[in-house]
Order: structure tokens, then sequence, then C-alpha cells
């Protein structure tokens, strides 16, 4: 019993399997990790990484912390999404998906 509870809530991450143990991504992008515009907002978030900011004043900094923020929720919306499905979650749906049909 104690081994069922513990495998019920422990988080997975579900991924489609392909020949020879490779891994594919389920959906696709337009825009991708490797594409250009996310070379140039990593580089552009390198730069604000580099730069000395003693010497701004406090809404420079304010507008960088934006920028970076923004630039970051871009290159995360790139990635694509990805769904974690706990154990017992899947148990869940395994057994609606069975009394409902």
């Amino acid at each position: 019993m104690t081994v069922l509870m513990v495998l019920a809530f422990t988080p997975i991450n579900i991924q489609a399997a392909t020949e020879k143990g490779k891994t594919t991504p389920t959906t696709v992008s337009a825009k991708t990790a490797d594409s250009p515009e996310a070379a140039v907002l990593t580089a552009r978030l390198h730069e604000i990484k580099i730069m000395d900011q003693s010497h701004m004043n406090s809404v420079e900094k304010r507008n960088l912390r934006h920028e970076t923020r923004s630039i970051k929720g871009t290159l995360n919306t790139m990635h694509g999404d990805v769904i974690y499905i706990s154990a017992g979650g899947l148990v869940l749906i395994i057994i609606l998906l069975v009394i409902l049909f």
C-alpha cells in the first residue's frame, strides 16, 4: 500500500520514443531555440549580463530588468511547453478512460 502511494505522487516526464532510444518532440513550433532570433536574444542577454551597472541610475537599471524579463519570456515561448504528469494523475486518467469507454 505504501509503495502504491509513493508511486502515485511521483512526477514523471513522458516523452515519445523512436528508434534506437532517441526521443523526438511531440510539438513542432515555428520558432526553435536554434533560430537566428533566439541567437540574437541570447547575445543581448549576455551583453546585459556583462554590463557595468554601477554607474547607471535606477531608471536605467529598471529598464534593463524589464528588457531581460521580456527576452527570457520570449525565449521560453520559443522552447515550447513540457507537461509533467505524476503517476497518480496518470493512473487517474487511465481509470477515467476505462470507466467512460
